[in-house]
C-alpha cells in the first residue's frame, strides 16, 4: 500500500533491545474532491506509521512535523478496547520505505553515513573514510574520472583503488567485520 500525506508530529524514537531501531510517526492523508468546479478537501484519515532499523535512523534524521511524504508498506488495522469500554480501531502502516512527495516541495539527498543510531556519531575513521570514499564515486560523472578513487589499473595484488584510511576497498575480504555486516 502506498500512502501520501504529511507528517502528524515530530517522529518519536525508541531503541528497542530484541528489534534494534524504531521510527513512529502519524500521517495525515487528506482526499481532495472537485465540488462545483472548485477543489476542495475532503475527509482526512490518519495512519500510524512505523519503521525498523536502518529505515528508522534515516526517518528520525529526515522528517519533521508537516513534511509531505509518501510511504509504502504493510496496512494494518490495530483494534483495542479503551477505558470507557468502547471498540476501537486505527490504520497502522509497517513501512519498507518512506520519501518526500516532491509533487508538493523539493528535496536534496545525502548519503547516509554508517552509524547504528542518530543518537551516534559515526565512530571509526574507516567508516568515515569509506563513506567519503563512496560519496565521491558517484559524483565522479560530476567532477570526473580523475575524483574516482577506483580508476586505474589494478596493482600486482589485483586491487584497483584504496581508501584514504588505508583499508581495501569495502568490497573486500579485508573489511572489518562490523562495516561488513553494515552494508
Amino acid at each position: 500500500m502506498v500512502i501520501s500525506g504529511n507528517v502528524g508530529s515530530e517522529v518519536e524514537w525508541r531503541s528497542d533491545e530484541r528489534y534494534g531501531a524504531r521510527a513512529t510517526f502519524p500521517v495525515a492523508a487528506t482526499r481532495r474532491g472537485l465540488r462545483d468546479g472548485v477543489w476542495v478537501d475532503l475527509d482526512t484519515t490518519w495512519y500510524r506509521v512505523t519503521c525498523w532499523r536502518q529505515l528508522a535512523v534515516h526517518v528520525v534524521d529526515s522528517l519533521k512535523k508537516g513534511d509531505a511524504v509518501i510511504v509504502s508498506g504493510r496496512l494494518r488495522t490495530d483494534r483495542w478496547v479503551g477505558n470507557d469500554g468502547v471498540a476501537r480501531a486505527a490504520f497502522a502502516v509497517d513501512a519498507t520505505w518512506v520519501a518526500p512527495d516532491l509533487r508538493r516541495g523539493t528535496a536534496s539527498f545525502n548519503r547516509a553515513r554508517l552509524r547504528p543510531e542518530p543518537a551516534k556519531p559515526v565512530e571509526s575513521e574507516f567508516e568515515t573514510a569509506r563513506a567519503d570514499a563512496e560519496a565521491a564515486r558517484y559524483e565522479v560523472g560530476v567532477r570526473g574520472p580523475e575524483h574516482d578513487p577506483w580508476a586505474g589499473e589494478p596493482d600486482e595484488d589485483g586491487v584497483i583503488g584504496e581508501l584514504d584510511a588505508g583499508e581495501p576497498d569495502s568490497r573486500g575480504p579485508g573489511m572489518p567485520e562490523e562495516a561488513r555486516l553494515a552494508s
